[in-house]
């Protein structure tokens, strides 16, 4: 098995490389890539491909039986993680950037996520704030840590003090329900990352004396879930004290629910708050 320490070493160079990109834009040349069954447009870059090359050698390098698989590979991964065959295999999943469309825009909210799988089971994920180069890490009850320091989430009591992530346009049926009564909470908004958005929730207080960190937030509403962005973000949340639920059955999100809508909270409380708000229609947690 990879260390931490080489993973998050793996996680370093793939940010000295996006870095690269970020610095010099005019190499970017985007492309665009029809995915999915509704022939959504997202966007690629050589940073995501040449990462996602990089990342998979190094992964590779340090245990060659690993497969190492992303947003950017060729083939499908769903198929190889969920096959019975391959689960005594260590699988890393990557989204080498994620929040490209940050990057080509010049905005800071983009970095990598890299979950573990072992068994068709999340057992460790990592995020990587490329700009700043520091690295959230869990592993499977073990808990979640920012720069090696145990941090948790920050529920609140009230709607009024949440801060959350929510894209009403991509929510369907809820579209008009959720523009009427975002305007509860605190905030309600999108950084157009995954990542980042699971960042903030994770990271409420750190430490042993609970210090609480600026910008944390407490949920998130998702739609038609990528697992290469959510597995990782989910374990993390999950390890430090937060849920991260399929919204239509209330179970944990895991390798089985690509596609899913999934609410990501600080807490099973901040959850039925949220999804009480917004999505009063579906499941009871």
């Amino acid at each position: 098995m990879i260390s931490n320490e080489d993973a998050e070493d793996i996680l370093r160079e793939g940010g000295k490389n996006i870095r690269k990109y970020y610095d010099n834009p005019q190499f970017l040349k985007p492309q665009n890539k029809n995915i999915g069954s509704n022939l959504s447009v997202d966007w690629v870059t050589e940073a995501d491909i040449s990462t996602q090359v990089l990342m998979t050698r190094l992964f590779r390098k340090a245990d060659p039986r690993c497969w190492c698989m992303g947003e950017e590979g060729r083939n499908s991964y769903i198929s190889r993680i969920l096959n019975p065959k391959n689960s005594e295999r260590t699988m890393y999943l990557v989204d080498p950037v994620d929040g490209t469309n940050n990057l080509k825009n010049g905005s800071k909210y983009f970095g990598t996520i890299v979950a573990e799988i072992r068994g068709c089971v999340t057992t460790r994920a990592w995020l990587h704030n490329t700009l700043t180069d520091e690295i959230m890490f869990a592993e499977l009850g073990g808990g979640a840590y920012l720069n090696g320091e145990r941090i948790h989430t920050a529920p609140k009591e009230a709607l009024k003090d949440m801060k959350g992530f929510v894209r009403a346009k991509y929510c369907d049926e809820h579209v008009d329900n959720i523009r009427a009564v975002r305007e509860q909470f605190n905030s309600s908004t999108t950084l157009g990352s995954c990542m980042h958005e699971y960042w903030h929730i994770a990271a409420g207080v750190i430490g042993n004396d609970r210090r609480e960190i600026e910008n944390n937030a407490q949920f998130a509403a998702y739609t038609n879930t990528k697992l290469h962005d959510h597995l990782g973000g989910a374990l993390i949340v999950t390890e430090s004290g937060g849920v991260a639920l399929v919204r239509e059955t209330g179970e944990p999100y895991t390798v089985h629910d690509a596609g899913k809508n999934v609410i990501v909270a600080a807490s099973r409380e901040n959850l039925e708050m949220v999804k009480e708000l917004l999505f009063s229609d579906e499941f009871n947690p």
